[in-house]
């Protein structure tokens, strides 16, 4: 029960603060001199307000699909993680579209970023890759017992 009320008190907090910064655009609330140097911040009220609502509703959204399917057990956080996952990485695209950033942008960057961090990480990709193949064909399971051999592949 507290981390609800918590959750609430957050909400509200949030979407006070956010209406103070929207009010403030109203003209004849401030002097305009003021208000034309407040405006020039626009995009960042807009990114932060996209931000602190996307987690509000992305939290609130994983919170109830944990607790509807409380029945499957541990799978419930793989589920959690990939609404996770896909939300912030929508937050970040919505982040982009504030300062027109095209998809084709975001590609291209993302697309030379993962390239040269890829070839950087080759060996450690290598290992992460292969532990996600086994825990995703079920083969191992967390929690499981695994006996390993004694010598290291790398010298």
């Amino acid at each position: 029960m507290k981390i609800s009320r918590r959750r609430t008190y957050y909400f509200i907090f949030a979407v006070s603060i956010l209406t103070m910064l929207w009010i403030l655009t109203i003209p004849a609330i401030l002097p305009e001199d003021i208000r034309v140097a407040y405006l020039g911040y626009a995009n960042i009220i807009r990114v932060v307000t996209i931000i602190i609502f996307g987690v509000l509703i992305l939290e609130l959204v994983a919170s109830l699909i944990t607790r509807r399917l409380k029945h499957l057990g541990r799978e419930i956080y793989l589920v959690r993680n990939v609404i996770l996952v896909t939300g912030y990485i929508v937050i970040g695209l919505m982040v982009l579209a504030v300062f027109e950033v095209t998809g084709i942008t975001a590609v291209a960057g993302a697309t030379v970023s993962g390239l040269i961090i890829g070839l950087g990480l080759q060996p450690i990709l290598a290992n992460l890759f292969a532990g996600l193949i086994i825990l995703g064909t079920g083969f191992l399971k967390p929690g499981a017992e695994v006996k390993i051999s004694g010598g290291l592949p790398l010298s």
